[in-house]
């Protein structure tokens, strides 16, 4: 498949998502026009992804291509990402696993365009992986292509300019989380909450948040 034809699939894909969410097709296509168009955005990943070749020789996947001419030769996931929240408009975005930073750098430049919202990211360093010996990757089908350089930090293809409205939570074993669910997130059962957290809807909520904000704050003055 072509640039050409990865173009019209995209293109098809918005006019089915605008169909499901009952808006005019324009509205979704638009953005995605307005991707195409960004050539402030593609030229400083295309210069970010030249530092990371140059400087620390990464070269797997698109890392490989000397100039990337288009938007188009990511993933339709990243085009997804930015129309639906330059539909949606979050005030928020939660994400879960960052690698190098692709979908990332779209989220980004979404809220960017919306001039407002910020996304918190969560990671595992590829390094801290390695060092605990194990041989398993995060994906089964890209084999040795998450290896990076020690040195590098998840989310190293993101542009600077867009760093304004991100925060990286870096999962190593000096972190510290607050829980309130039991044991391993599951789709079916995420509403069951540990016994220290309060019910959705409960005067004891607000209580409950303070607390954390406090301990949070207390933290940050013994550092």
């Amino acid at each position: 498949m072509d640039i050409a034809d990865t173009r019209q699939c995209n293109f098809f894909n918005l006019e089915m998502l605008a169909r499901y969410q009952g808006v005019p097709v324009e509205v979704l296509t638009g953005y995605y026009e307005e991707l195409l168009g960004d050539q402030e955005f593609l030229g400083a990943v295309n210069r970010r992804i030249t530092e990371i070749r140059v400087n620390w020789g990464f070269r797997k996947g698109i890392f490989a291509m000397p100039t990337i001419p288009s938007v188009d030769w990511f993933a339709f996931e990243r085009v997804l990402i930015y129309v639906l929240i330059r539909h949606l408009k979050p005030n928020w975005v939660l994400e879960t696993g960052v690698y190098y930073g692709g979908n990332s750098a779209f989220a980004l430049l979404a809220l960017a365009r919306n001039k407002g919202g910020k996304m918190i990211s969560i990671d595992y360093p590829d390094s801290e992986i390695r060092e605990k010996g194990t041989s398993e990757t995060r994906h089964s089908l890209v084999g040795d292509s998450e290896l990076y350089d020690p040195t590098l930090r998840p989310g190293f293809m993101v542009p600077p300019f867009l760093h304004e409205r991100w925060t990286y939570v870096m999962l190593t074993e000096s972190t510290i989380t607050y829980e309130t669910m039991m044991g391993v997130y599951n789709p079916k059962t995420w509403k069951r909450f540990a016994p220290w957290a309060p019910r959705e809807g409960t005067t004891e909520r607000e209580t409950y948040l303070m607390s954390l904000r406090d301990s949070v704050q207390q933290r940050l003055l013994e550092t």
